[in-house]
């Protein structure tokens, strides 16, 4: 269900699906955020994103529109949040 946003609606420590998140996931968010609503600006766009899981548990998520933007995600940032 769409939720109707506001003028003022921005990532905060919270992601749009209501999950507490911090640190590098929320550097991730906040980059796809800018992207995706800059896109929907122009009026197109593609943008692709790719985790992987790398040593030490931690999550490589690369997000690619028109540049790489490349985030590594320590595990205590993601082993408590509850989808």
């Amino acid at each position: 269900m769409a939720r109707e946003s506001t003028k003022d609606d921005h990532l905060d420590t919270e992601s749009l699906v209501g999950v507490a998140v911090s640190g590098e996931c929320m550097r991730a968010l906040k980059e796809l955020e800018q992207l995706v609503l800059g896109g929907v600006k122009h009026g197109h766009f593609k943008c692709t994103v790719v985790c992987e899981m790398t040593n030490g548990r931690k999550r490589r998520l690369v997000i690619e529109a028109g540049k790489s933007h490349q985030y590594l995600i320590p595990p205590e940032e993601v082993e408590n949040v509850d989808v």
